[in-house]
């Protein structure tokens, strides 16, 4: 959180856990929950959760956790919430972090296809279908699979980059 120290965040988290009883995990399930159930009423889909980790059949260190599947179709569902200063990101499709989720989780799963849906700024709810594309399932699960090798196994870490100095400034101011 850029600008708030680490004593802050710490306080902040201390006491939406012990005031409050609730975590940001308590809030992003019961998010998801309400984006998949108006998934299911806009959409007409029957929605399910599957409580369990997903591994892929040959490399059991690429696993996974999809939101939800949908009933009678191979196809699963991911549930997002996002700012209303985000909107333009979901104009027409999701954004490119989100779509390498899906297809991980299509690659997990043997899915066809996978489904978005989105609740934006607290009353904009949208979803998108999305095909799977196995040109990039291979792409992902080859840089899984690289980065296990190169980088987990053998206990290095990977080269810093530009964008980790925002991230690092963050966590030690």
């Amino acid at each position: 959180m850029h600008g708030v120290g680490a004593h802050e965040v710490r306080h902040a988290v201390l006491a939406e856990v012990f005031v409050h009883g609730r975590t940001s995990i308590d809030h992003d399930r019961a998010a998801r929950v309400l984006v998949a159930d108006e998934f299911s009423i806009q959409s007409g889909k029957k929605v399910q959760r599957l409580n369990r980790l997903l591994r892929h059949p040959e490399h059991s260190f690429i696993t996974g956790n999809i939101d939800r599947r949908i009933v009678g179709e191979p196809a699963v569902l991911e549930c997002k919430t996002a700012s209303a200063y985000k909107a333009d990101d979901w104009d027409g499709a999701a954004p490119i972090n989100y779509i390498i989720q899906l297809q991980h989780y299509l690659m997990l799963t043997g899915a066809e296809r996978g489904y978005f849906a989105v609740l934006i700024g607290g009353n904009d709810f949208r979803h998108f279908e999305m095909k799977r594309d196995d040109g990039l399932i291979a792409d992902i699960e080859s840089a899984a699979k690289n980065f296990w090798l190169k980088h987990v196994v053998p206990g290095v870490p990977p080269e810093a980059t530009a964008g980790d100095n925002e991230i690092l400034l963050d966590l030690y101011r």
